[in-house]
């Protein structure tokens, strides 16, 4: 055995958690590295494993939402003064403020575009999503519409 494979099982034997199961009654014995046991029931296993996966690809899917919501700004920056990706009413809120306070017919087309896009998209599955352009005259009123731990504001690359 090279010592590359010696070194990559160590790392993948220590990384990994005992599980013993018993047949007769479907219960999981789960031995943590800090050796602190504790069952489970097969069922309750296979849930928490899928609960995980999840997880997982929702944490995959926002990362996309951000980068196509990155790529949506940078083309039409010149457009837009703020922009957030904040939790509201159980989704994710794509606020932008306008740069302009008059209404921009082309603009709020791309708006619905952009919200239409990612409503019908396969890739964002898990994440329910909204889009929302507010006028420039509107900046006094984000704060009740912007959620007090969950925003993420979105700054427009410099070039």
């Amino acid at each position: 055995m090279s010592e590359s494979t010696a070194a990559r099982n160590d790392t993948e034997t220590a990384a990994a958690i005992q599980v013993s199961w018993a047949d007769r009654d479907g219960t999981l014995v789960v031995t943590p590295q800090d050796q602190d046991r504790y069952c489970m029931r097969i069922d309750e296993a296979i849930e928490l494993l899928q609960l995980k996966h999840q997880k997982d690809r929702a944490q995959s899917q926002l990362s996309f939402l951000l980068r196509r919501l990155v790529d949506w700004i940078g083309q039409r920056g010149d457009r837009l003064r703020e922009t957030y990706l904040t939790l509201r009413d159980g989704q994710w809120l794509f606020l932008m403020v306008s740069t302009e306070a008059q209404y921009d017919a082309d603009f709020e087309d791309d708006v619905t575009d952009l919200d239409i896009e990612l409503a019908a998209d396969p890739e964002l599955n898990l994440i329910d999503t909204a889009v929302l352009s507010l006028p420039i005259t509107a900046l006094d009123s984000l704060d009740s519409v912007l959620h007090p731990r969950l925003t993420f504001q979105i700054a427009r690359a410099e070039n």
